[in-house]
């Protein structure tokens, strides 16, 4: 069933502002895979991509574009996983070991969006740790660090949030390159 918020659509004076409450869906259904204080509402991000759009003086309608709010808003959701979800969570899972030498790896795809103006940064993450009795497996490392870079986020809050997933001795280098706008703090 929709909830009343998913129809409510704030006065033109309002900034628009993600809701804190399900769309669709409930706990447990279909379509409700982010938690509800965090589930993503689509027709609005759709609405606003298409505002977007007008305010630019561009034409929503116009064949390039239609359909365009509908993906903006699917990428987005895409975009913006982490958010309705514990990255640290993936490391829950491993096995007992005795291994103690560093675990390492390296040139994790890293795509995220500076929280400053939605723009991209993209890289490469190289995490390790030295197991202390328990190992977790290495797509799990690539987990986390994706898990964190979908939201919007800092490269430097990143680093610090994989490192502090764990209290395993965890070593992070998370170079990347971006692109930015000069505004960008």
């Amino acid at each position: 069933p929709l909830l009343p918020l998913r129809d409510r659509r704030p006065a033109p004076h309002q900034p628009l502002a993600f809701p804190m409450e399900l769309t669709r869906g409930g706990p447990g259904e279909p379509g409700g895979s982010h938690p509800p204080e965090r589930r993503v509402d689509r027709p609005r991000i759709e609405s606003a991509v298409r505002e977007v759009l007008v305010a630019l003086g561009e034409d929503p309608e116009r064949e390039g574009l239609r359909g365009t709010p509908r993906r903006g808003a699917e990428a987005y959701a895409f975009l913006f996983t982490g958010l309705g979800e514990d990255p640290a969570g993936h490391l829950d899972v491993g096995s007992q070991e005795e291994h103690r030498e560093m675990v390492l790896v390296r040139d994790i795809p890293l795509h995220s969006l500076c929280e400053h103006h939605l723009m991209p940064f993209v890289g490469k993450a190289h995490v390790g740790y030295i197991p202390d009795g328990k190992v977790v497996g290495l797509s799990k490392l690539a987990r986390l660090v994706e898990g964190y870079a979908r939201r919007p986020q800092l490269q430097e809050r990143l680093t610090t949030q994989v490192a502090e997933a764990s209290t395993r001795g965890w070593a992070l280098v998370a170079p990347s390159s971006s692109w930015r706008p000069n505004t960008c703090a």
